[in-house]
């Protein structure tokens, strides 16, 4: 498997490329700090909150540009026999809460294991449209990659859900509505209709794989515009189930193993 460096190496030479650093931090007491001076009226994701959550298996990405905080996303490791229970109970968003069981709609997938849930993206405005929303989730998935992380998750609200955002920008592959809008939802402290969004390993390997790929002969070097033409390659007709899903590698093969180099199935979220 490549190492962590030779994962990020790529996407840190984008940053830098266009003016960005990157760093990863552990003091999620200032990623709150930051959340909040971002005064966005988006949510402050409870699951990353040192005041509502444990916070010794979260990290997050601090991209800077000429020293300021200009993006930012959260990842907390968390080993779990059910996702669902955890939701159920609210113990995802909160170590204590004080609210009833609630209840999920049906037909949600059995995600078990050691996950990262992920959130906390934020890009400054002046800032948006640069590829950083597209370049996080990267920087996340090379460290859920070197972890050995089994699934990524988080959940969306319906206006983005119907963006195609979580597949095309998030790298997710798959969605499925677990709060209908009759049900109180935790981080927003209110009734409205949210998604489960995943990947899971087999996935996001193969992602990492195509993309790595994708790099060597694209002829950009700017984040923006590796980004886009990224993007427009996962909005095709080919979808990210077809170009991710369980018709190409299974995840068992590493990134880079075999000392054969990286390949990408095609027709091969």
């Amino acid at each position: 498997m490549d190492s962590l460096i030779d994962l990020i190496r790529p996407w840190g030479n984008l940053l830098h490329n266009s003016g960005y650093c990157f760093s990863l931090r552990f003091d999620m007491e200032a990623w709150a700090a930051a959340r909040i001076k971002a005064n966005d009226h988006s949510i402050v994701m409870p699951t990353f909150d040192p005041t509502k959550c444990g916070q010794g298996q979260s990290f997050w990405i601090d991209i800077t540009h000429s020293g300021q905080t200009v993006a930012m996303m959260a990842a907390r490791k968390i080993f779990t026999a059910d996702l669902q229970a955890l939701m159920q109970t609210g113990r995802l968003w909160n170590d204590n809460p004080s609210h009833r069981a609630l209840k999920l709609c049906d037909g949600l997938p059995q995600i078990d294991g050691k996950l990262f849930y992920r959130g906390g993206l934020y890009v400054d405005p002046s800032h948006r449209k640069s590829g950083l929303s597209f370049v996080l989730p990267r920087l996340v998935r090379s460290i859920a990659i070197q972890e050995n992380i089994e699934w990524q998750v988080s959940h969306t609200l319906g206006d983005l859900q119907g963006s195609g955002l979580p597949f095309h920008t998030y790298g997710f592959t798959g969605a499925d509505l677990c709060f209908d809008g009759t049900e109180f939802f935790p981080p927003t402290g209110s009734d409205v209709p949210a998604y489960l969004v995943h990947v899971p390993r087999r996935h996001f390997v193969n992602q990492a794989r195509f993309e790595a790929e994708f790099m060597v002969s694209c002829p950009y070097h700017q984040l923006a515009d590796v980004a886009a033409e990224m993007k427009r390659v996962y909005q095709m007709k080919i979808g990210p189930l077809a170009m991710f899903g369980d018709e190409g590698k299974t995840g068992g093969e590493e990134f880079g193993a075999g000392g054969h180099g990286i390949s990408h199935e095609a027709a091969h979220h």
